[in-house]
């Protein structure tokens, strides 16, 4: 289904209440990418630091790190993906990503992901993980 007159007018709807817009998903034959988890981290220097990418691709979720990271030699890689040239792969999510979401029972929760398929972990990741105050990294969805 593609976003078109109707898409474009709910899209605008939505963000003028302030709301982020996630509309149907990605179509690939249509040269659409689907939506991507970009993982920055507080570096304490004012900007944030762009770290890496989470995305789902043929099933699997997908980790790499940024290319201005990888070049960085100063950046430290996460401990759950040591080598910063490597593309992980995984049919699961990584815990490091897993454990950001809360139960989708607790009514916050809840709140926060009406109208998201469940079964997008990128969107509810996007939606419900973005910072957390146990960690300095957070999320940012692209497309």
């Amino acid at each position: 289904m593609s976003t078109g007159h109707w898409g474009r007018a709910m899209r605008r709807v939505v963000r003028s209440m302030g709301l982020p817009f996630y509309g149907p998903p990605a179509d690939p034959e249509r040269g659409e990418r689907p939506p991507r988890v970009y993982l920055h981290v507080a570096s304490g220097k004012g900007d944030p630091q762009h770290v890496g990418v989470l995305s789902q691709d043929a099933g699997e979720y997908v980790f790499r790190y940024a290319d201005e990271f990888v070049r960085d030699p100063a950046s430290r890689p996460l401990a759950a993906f040591p080598d910063k040239t490597k593309e992980y792969r995984s049919k699961t999510l990584w815990p490091f990503f897993a454990a950001r979401i809360p139960p989708t029972d607790r009514p916050d929760v809840k709140a926060a992901l009406e109208g998201v398929d469940l079964n997008d972990t990128i969107l509810v990741l996007a939606r419900v993980a973005r910072k957390s105050i146990a960690s300095p990294y957070f999320f940012e969805l692209h497309s």
